[in-house]
Parts: C-alpha cells; sequence; structure tokens
C-alpha cells in the first residue's frame, strides 16, 4: 500500500476518482465472488470439497440463503 500512496498524491483530482471508482469495482466482483463460491454458483479450480458456512453455536448450514 505504501507504494502506491505517493502515486496516487501526484495524480489530478480527476484521475483519483477514476481510481477510486475503479477500487470500488474490484470490492464489488471480489465480494461477489466470495459470495458466489460460498452459496455454490461459483466455483474454484483445485478444490474438491464443499464451503460451509454457519453460524456461531449452530451447525445449521446458511449457503444457500446469501
Amino acid at each position: 500500500m505504501e507504494d502506491i500512496l505517493p502515486i496516487y498524491i501526484n495524480i489530478s483530482r480527476e484521475e483519483k476518482e477514476i481510481f477510486l471508482k475503479f477500487l470500488k469495482i474490484i470490492k464489488i466482483n471480489t465480494l461477489s465472488h466470495v459470495l458466489g463460491i460460498l452459496d455454490g454458483t461459483t466455483y474454484t479450480d483445485g478444490i474438491e470439497q464443499d464451503f460451509i458456512l454457519t453460524v456461531e453455536n449452530d451447525n445449521k448450514k446458511i449457503n444457500e440463503e446469501l
């Protein structure tokens, strides 16, 4: 992160807005992918086991309810 800070400081205000929009898209896509893996709609290469999402003190599987 410290490598990008000097670059960010030196770009224009418009470029900063574009950069932040780009980061927002990355954040949304990453979260979507993780939730897709948990609910079974996205698959990962090399992982054969199912991911199981539960809540503390309850073993009820909640993956499909995301």
